[in-house]
């Protein structure tokens, strides 16, 4: 079985002295944004061209700060939720089920950008459909947000260079198919913003009111970097902005944000004072002082 640092961004890998990699047939991702917050499901279908059956492992990068918040398989027809447990006893859990014959998936993370998971005994020719639910706060710049979904392997996963050969690999080698991504994107501001924009794919966009609008990538989309999307949401004045939440117990949860102006860069800059402390103590001799 190959190691973790052998294995290669999105790409599930046979678990065997000769790893093979299954194509990723299609990634569908759907996000919904409430002022500061993106909630986004990413759903990943497979498949097991094999004749017996096989252990998978899937490697994949998510949002530096997401949160993930439930995880499903669905493998043929049937389907196996999350249960979150310490890491020793989830591995046992799911080596106890692989022994016993059982289909069994098993989702670890391993860096704060970096996720694994390992499917067991999936049947020939059957069907593997993963759906990963996270939350994550988007990035607020002077007076735009930033929504970004990671689809390219880039130099940014990896901390070392000794990473790099694995880490910076192409989405495909030559000749082998390459799975499409959808994106569909529904985003309530809160207050009014203008049309977003996206440097790095284009987008269909269609706005409902002043506040809230969707963004479309079309359906097979190579996922060769990035998607990232921009709006620009602060005006000259402070603003403000609320979402209600009912539990069905009588009780609401309630999201408010407020938004600051934005920046003027005309205003000019106070006086400021600068005061330096020199240590000319026995420690401090020679060299030091001198510099």
């Amino acid at each position: 079985m190959q190691k973790f640092d052998d294995l290669k961004f999105g790409s599930l890998i046979l678990a065997s002295e000769q790893a093979s990699a299954l194509p990723l047939e299609h990634t569908a991702v759907s996000a919904q944004v409430s002022g500061p917050i993106a909630s986004v499901s990413v759903t990943q279908t497979f498949s097991n061209p094999f004749k017996e059956p096989i252990e998978l492992t899937y490697l994949f990068p998510l949002p530096h700060e997401a949160a993930i918040v439930d995880y499903e398989i669905a493998i043929g027809s049937r389907v196996i939720r999350a249960e979150m447990k310490e890491l020793q006893a989830a591995r046992e859990a799911y080596q106890k089920a692989i022994d016993a014959g059982q289909r069994a998936s098993l989702l670890e993370q391993h860096r704060p950008n970096l996720f694994s998971i390992q499917i067991g005994n999936v049947q020939p020719a059957e069907s593997i459909r993963t759906t990963l639910r996270y939350q994550e706060r988007l990035r607020y710049d002077d007076d735009h947000y930033t929504f970004v979904f990671p689809m390219g392997v880039t130099p940014k996963y990896h901390a070392n260079p000794a990473e790099a050969p694995n880490v910076d690999s192409p989405v495909a080698m030559p000749g082998e198919r390459i799975g499409g991504v959808s994106l569909s994107l529904s985003i309530d501001a809160g207050v009014s913003v203008g049309d977003p924009s996206s440097p790095s794919h284009a987008i269909t966009l269609a706005r409902q009111d002043e506040r809230r609008f969707m963004v479309n990538l079309p359906d097979g989309t190579i996922p060769n970097k990035d998607f990232v999307l921009r709006y620009i949401v602060a005006t000259d004045a402070l603003q403000s902005a609320s979402w209600v939440s009912a539990d069905g117990d009588n009780s609401d949860t309630v999201l408010i944000t407020l938004l600051p102006p934005r920046l003027n860069t005309n205003i000019p800059p106070e006086p400021r004072e600068f005061v330096f402390i020199i240590d000319r103590s026995g420690s401090m001799g020679g060299e030091p002082i001198e510099a």
